[in-house]
């Protein structure tokens, strides 16, 4: 596995672990996948990252943190693993909706339904989400008075769908208040 030790820079710069091991060195806005046996083996965000050669087959992925969002073809497997939750944030887009992604105040990329993984402390992340569904909504009945004197009593029905999700995020903080 991976050699942990308070020392470790020191050995490393000793050149001690030259063919007994891989050493990794991660910036700040880098993680490491780690991969045991092609199983998920968890995420690293350590400076100086030193991996045995053997008894096992380790696998090390280095991946940016830049941008907030994490896309991985084996994203389901990762999420599932015990340390993903000290890394990321798991966010569902629910079916009918659309998300708007936004990373430091600025909008990054629009989400279908799915599941979607974010870098904690990667900077600033909001995902709005609306409904794209058709929805109704009942105005309570009003009293209104005619020009002639005549009281009527009406309710209003009113459907309506939302057909852009920026403009309904940026200029409404609810929209069925809003419309209502």
């Amino acid at each position: 596995g991976l050699f942990s030790h308070p020392q470790k820079e020191i050995f490393v710069q000793s050149g001690l672990f030259e063919g007994l091991a891989d050493v990794y060195k991660l910036k700040d806005t880098q993680r490491a996948i780690l991969w045991k046996d092609s199983r998920f083996a968890g995420i690293s965000s350590e400076g100086t990252l030193v991996v045995w050669k053997r008894p096992f087959d380790i696998k090390v992925e280095i991946v940016s943190i830049e941008g907030g969002k994490f896309e991985h073809e084996k994203l389901e497997t990762i999420i599932k693993g015990n340390s993903a939750e000290t890394f990321l944030d798991i966010l569902m887009v629910e079916e009918g909706q659309l998300g708007l992604f936004f990373f430091n105040g600025k909008l990054e990329s629009r989400l279908e339904p799915g599941r979607y993984a974010f870098w904690k402390n990667a900077g600033k992340i909001k995902l709005y989400q609306k409904d794209m569904r058709e929805k109704v909504v009942e105005v309570p009945a009003q009293d209104i008075m005619t020009a002639d004197k005549v009281t009527l009593r009406m309710t209003a029905v009113l459907a309506y769908k939302i057909d852009d999700v920026l403009k309904a995020v940026m200029t409404a903080d609810d929209v069925v208040t809003s419309v209502y």
